[in-house]
């Protein structure tokens, strides 16, 4: 017999995610266009490499590295505005949405750290 599988979980729409403000969604989509770059000079790196063109495959090689830092430095601000808002260590609870996997497991620690004391 078929068996039965859970329904899909409800996608929460932006208005009930309270803290995913336009700040937020700002640096989420910095950082996804960071991304695009970081990706972009990756594949011209590799190509530049591929011709002989070392100084040329290391150059786009810093780039992308500095890409990546602007990358994850958008990331952080937008998690640190998600959570700040929160006020979690004086309310006792904590709403993951917004986060990113990495950023929820962070969060999650750090709060199981600061109840558990």
């Amino acid at each position: 017999p078929p068996t039965k599988s859970a329904p899909p979980a409800k996608k929460l729409k932006r208005s009930e995610q309270t803290f995913v403000t336009d700040q937020v969604q700002t640096l989420r989509k910095q950082a996804n266009d960071y991304h695009a770059k970081v990706v972009d000079s990756a594949k011209k790196s590799q190509e530049a490499w591929k011709k002989g063109d070392k100084s040329k495959a290391s150059t786009l090689s810093a780039e992308k590295k500095q890409l990546q830092e602007k990358q994850d430095g958008a990331n952080r601000k937008a998690a640190k505005l998600i959570l700040d808002a929160q006020k979690w260590q004086t309310s006792g609870e904590i709403d993951l949405h917004g986060l990113y996997l990495d950023e929820a497991m962070d969060a999650t620690r750090s709060f199981l750290t600061h109840w558990s004391k």
